[in-house]
């Protein structure tokens, strides 16, 4: 009996990267970004920086901006190639302006909406961006946490900013203190903005705050699910006489807060879909400072805990 020779698929063939977009085809130094994929390149920052400020800084600052602003970016990424170093050339360029000196203040503004932006490493940035910035960021950083009709991720990026200042900037500590306390206080309606305030509170060390942070506990203005009075009192060295809730326990509070929600009047009450059944399972808690579950290497408040 003869066998058939079975004829096997041709692999396809690997294709190529896509070429630069246009305005993509940029002259040295600044093409040097969009040629470092991820990592921390912080020699490479100091020499373009450095390489930069001979020239027209402040025309340097602008260019820097607009490729931080630039999404098309990420319009590199394709399944044979999802490391296509490109991707990375927003982060790259923010990183390079923190080493600009007086001239990058001019980015202070225009750079503000990327504290809410969804790309994890860029976002995470940005804060040390404004850490280098200093003094001059603080008022708008101010601007960006005080508006109640922004994005809550938008204004707790903005309040970890003046935490990394405060932290970089030991004489405006006293300041960003009294900025974080006045959004805690005067924040009524987001619960998550206040925790991670909270959190910005522990990371300057005002343990000064602690009176003000059990106020707003206890007036239950704080998102218990990201951090709890027991976790303030145990991070200043503080006897914990708060009892700490269990997971199960917030997702009952939270549960009932729904069901309170839900009745609104008599005969307003709709069935529920299903699959809205289905039990919870609560995530496993983890320390603010404790490495991500995710695998990024970076700290979980820095991270899916931000």
């Amino acid at each position: 009996m003869s066998r058939k020779a079975v004829r096997q698929p041709r692999p396809k063939e690997k294709q190529p990267p896509k070429p630069n977009l246009p305005q993509h085809n940029l002259p040295a130094p600044y093409a040097r970004l969009l040629t470092m994929g991820p990592g921390e390149f912080g020699k490479e920052y100091d020499a373009i920086a450095a390489e930069l400020k001979q020239g027209d800084a402040r025309a340097a600052v602008q260019k820097l901006v607009e490729m931080a602003q630039d999404e098309s970016y990420y319009d590199y990424w394709s399944e044979q190639h999802p490391e296509d170093p490109r991707q990375w050339t927003r982060l790259h360029a923010v990183s390079v302006l923190s080493r600009m000196g007086e001239a990058a203040q001019a980015a202070i503004e225009p750079l503000l909406p990327l504290l809410g932006e969804e790309d994890d490493w860029l976002r995470e940035e940005m804060p040390f961006f404004y850490a280098a910035m200093g003094i001059p960021a603080i008022e708008p950083l101010t601007a960006v946490l005080t508006n109640h009709e922004a994005d809550t991720y938008l204004r707790a990026g903005a309040g970890d900013a003046l935490s990394e200042i405060a932290q970089a900037h030991p004489e405006t500590r006293d300041e960003v203190i009294r900025r974080l306390e006045q959004a805690l206080m005067a924040e009524q309606e987001d619960d998550s903005l206040a925790a991670f305030l909270i959190i910005n509170l522990l990371d300057v060390g005002a343990k000064e705050s602690v009176p003000l942070i059990r106020q707003a506990f206890e007036e239950g203005r704080v998102d218990e699910g990201i951090v709890q009075m027991a976790d303030v009192e145990e991070h200043f060295g503080l006897p914990v006489t708060t009892p700490r809730k269990a997971w199960s326990d917030l997702f009952d509070e939270a549960e009932e807060a729904e069901e309170d929600w839900d009745l609104g009047e008599p005969g307003e009450m709709e069935a529920a879909p299903q699959e809205s059944m289905q039990p919870y399972v609560a995530p496993p808690k983890v320390g603010r400072n404790e490495p991500c579950p995710c695998g990024s290497g970076k700290k979980y408040k820095k991270c899916c805990g931000a």
